[in-house]
């Protein structure tokens, strides 16, 4: 097998991979009305699909500064992580940003913001 055929191999199971991710959060968005244990089992799946060792969801407070929500994380959030000038720049811009934080569990950071109906 070549190394193009390979490669499209990879990528076609790992695709099916992911579709079988968003089915699994279907099915556990239809067995409960827990929203703490939706958002978790989300944050959760959702490293799966991207292959991150952690993730968390960040809100902003009416003062400026921000918190954490929820975290599906293999190490704690660094407190000093909330205080980065990126949350500030992606929240205000909404374009995506890699950050090297270099904490243990954190070095690399993609910060992505979400947009819902009045909070990011």
């Amino acid at each position: 097998m070549g190394t193009d055929a390979s490669q499209e191999s990879f990528a076609s199971r790992r695709k099916l991979m992911q579709m079988e991710l968003l089915y699994d959060v279907g099915l556990e968005l239809s067995s409960t009305l827990d929203p703490e244990y939706l958002v978790n089992e989300i944050l959760y799946r959702s490293a799966m699909m991207v292959d991150a060792r952690s993730v968390a969801l960040i809100t902003r407070n009416g003062d400026g500064t921000f918190a954490l929500s929820a975290q599906a994380a293999n190490h704690p959030v660094p407190r000093d992580l909330l205080r980065l000038n990126a949350l500030s720049a992606v929240w205000e811009g909404g374009d995506p940003e890699d950050v090297d934080h270099g904490a243990e569990g954190w070095g690399n950071l993609l910060i992505i913001r979400l947009n819902g109906s009045e909070h990011v």
